[in-house]
């Protein structure tokens, strides 16, 4: 990459953006579909359509995409410079998925909770988390932004024992939830049929570590943690949660 593109690069670093998202394609598009998304882009935001001069940056963010995506060379040279931040980006979400998890043993406990349950809890998210770094490449880039997106997984699938006398919905999970940390959304199956043995429901989080707290969860045994709330008997049905792995992610 000659020094006026390097230049160019790192303008579009300094705004937040790659080439590929200022021509809205795809990582891996061919030469034809950039040079059609560039002619498509330039027309729409030429200055002379426009007398904002708010569109004067934008077409020189195309321009200066388009200067980079269409030679070879400086195309290779930018993917792996983008390269080199993503997994840089990843490596300080790992650090920081680390320091969480610990902060979020450390003070996750209630008034009754034996240490054997805190030793056994930890025990578990540190197999967990080795165990997940050790079968997932953990580097997870969108192919159409070029941008990371989260590495660990926040969505839990839960299990639990169908009772006709309990009525399990959103807002009773969600409270039952609460104990590890408020959900920010949770979905019944709409398969879960009034016969059923078990139904099920998935549940997201705001933090992964919330979900791998949850999902390392003993159900066998019904501990203190929702006497406070009345309803560990309802929390005596709950029986597994998983971890919900989103396989899309390249």
């Amino acid at each position: 990459m000659d020094r006026a593109r390097r230049k160019d690069s790192e303008w579009l670093k300094a705004n937040g953006k790659t080439a590929y998202d200022c021509l809205g394609v795809d990582k891996l598009a061919s030469f034809e579909l950039i040079k059609k998304a560039y002619r498509k882009n330039a027309l729409l935001l030429h200055p002379d359509k426009n007398q904002d001069s708010s569109f004067d940056e934008m077409f020189r963010a195309v321009n200066v995409s388009y200067q980079i995506l269409s030679d070879p060379e400086s195309r290779r040279v930018y993917d792996e410079e983008l390269e080199r931040e993503t997994s840089a980006r990843s490596n300080v979400e790992v650090a920081k998925f680390k320091s969480d998890l610990r902060n979020r043993e450390e003070t996750f406990q209630t008034t009754k909770e034996t240490e054997a349950c805190k030793k056994l809890r930890i025990e578990q998210l540190s197999k967990w988390y080795d165990d997940y770094l050790k079968n997932e490449n953990i580097i997870s880039t969108s192919t159409v932004t070029g941008k990371p997106q989260h590495i660990f997984p926040r969505t839990v699938q839960l299990k639990w024992k169908n009772n006709p006398s309990v009525s399990f919905d959103e807002e009773l999970i969600s409270k039952l939830m609460s104990v590890f940390t408020v959900p920010k959304e949770v979905k019944l199956f709409k398969e879960n049929g009034p016969k059923d043995r078990y139904h099920y429901a998935t549940i997201e989080f705001e933090s992964p570590v919330a979900a791998a707290i949850l999902a390392t969860h003993d159900f066998s045994t019904t501990q203190d943690h929702w006497d406070t709330m009345k309803l560990r008997k309802t929390a005596s049905l709950l029986r597994d949660a998983k971890l919900i792995i989103l396989h899309s992610l390249t």
